[in-house]
């Protein structure tokens, strides 16, 4: 994805955004799907099982992605994460409508948007929901700390994938479980 003056910015590296990470994904050629539009979110973890799926091969289960729901007839509520490295850095988890973003140095306080209602993030909803911002910041925390520490340590090499990120297992998440 790329920023055309989206908030003033005008490329994709500067800060996440919906308009950047919000990118179609396309697929052709495929007889085990219907074709037509998905709405589902999907990551480019994605990719590996979707590939998977499409050659008839059983599900690898170390891949962090997901066949998407409405490929797959199976909800599964899980988080995308995204990260931006350039001119900042800044790390992402987006849950339903959700998206919470962090600056690495954490110097700002976490942004939280109803990126539904919001696609262009003007309005901070962090305020106003305190139990999504402790769950998706918990959620982040987690994340990061698990993908660091396994690129960290060489020991785990020979596992190839990095662990799975469900949403953290506190109860501020009951809600967004429940995300339809």
């Amino acid at each position: 994805g790329e920023l055309f003056g989206e908030g003033g910015e005008l490329t994709h590296a500067n800060r996440i955004r919906e308009a950047a990470v919000h990118s179609p994904l396309v697929v052709w050629g495929s007889h085990l799907w219907t074709s037509g539009v998905y709405s589902d979110p999907v990551s480019l973890l994605d990719v590996g099982p979707m590939v998977f799926e499409l050659a008839g091969l059983s599900p690898y289960e170390g891949f962090q992605g997901h066949v998407p729901d409405q490929l797959s007839g199976k909800r599964v509520e899980r988080p995308i994460f995204s990260s931006a490295m350039s001119l900042t850095e800044e790390d992402s988890v987006a849950v339903g409508k959700w998206r919470l973003t962090q600056a690495r140095d954490q110097r700002s306080p976490s942004r939280l948007y109803d990126v539904t209602a919001d696609p262009a993030e003007t309005r901070d909803q962090s305020s106003s929901n305190p139990s999504v911002v402790k769950c998706l910041e918990a959620t982040l925390r987690d994340f990061q700390a698990s993908q660091l520490g396994y690129y960290a340590n060489p020991a785990r090499a020979s596992e190839f994938f990095p662990p799975q990120h469900p949403l953290a297992d506190i109860p501020e998440c009951a809600a967004l479980h429940a995300t339809p």
